[in-house]
């Protein structure tokens, strides 16, 4: 049988947004991405538990589950990204593409902000945040 996949509830869901890459963490540690100067990597997360993504230069999806948001807006998250062919131009662009697929592989929970969300490794250090592209009015 297939897994069972099971995205946020509605009521707290953080799906169907396209949430811009904000940071993500390297071996040296998060790497803070300025609005305008940073990466035009992106990420769907779809309510029936599956994602798209892209790096700014190649396109990957995966399978996305999260348990409910607590109290402090933290919730129980794995990403499962499907393997994909790299279309990164050079060394450093294949290197960021290798710490984003990590990074979602290394995510245990998520946090939820008014406008972003931060993918937390399992000691609770951030690995990804993303800033919501249309955030809900």
């Amino acid at each position: 049988t297939a897994p069972e996949r099971t995205a946020a509830p509605a009521e707290t869901s953080i799906a169907g947004s396209v949430w811009m890459l904000a940071g993500y963490a390297r071996e040296s540690g998060f790497i803070p991405l300025e609005p305008g100067h940073g990466s035009t990597a992106k990420i769907v997360l779809k309510a029936d538990g599956t994602f798209e993504a892209t790096s700014g230069w190649s396109v990957f999806s995966g399978t996305w589950k999260t348990g409910r948001f607590k109290s402090d807006n933290t919730a129980s998250a794995s990403f499962s990204p499907s393997p994909f062919r790299s279309q990164a131009g050079n060394d450093a662009a294949e290197q960021f593409e290798q710490d984003l697929i990590r990074s979602f592989r290394a995510t245990r929970s998520i946090q939820r902000g008014p406008s972003a969300i931060r993918f937390l490794n399992a000691s609770g250090k951030p690995v990804l945040e993303f800033l919501a592209m249309n955030p809900a009015r």
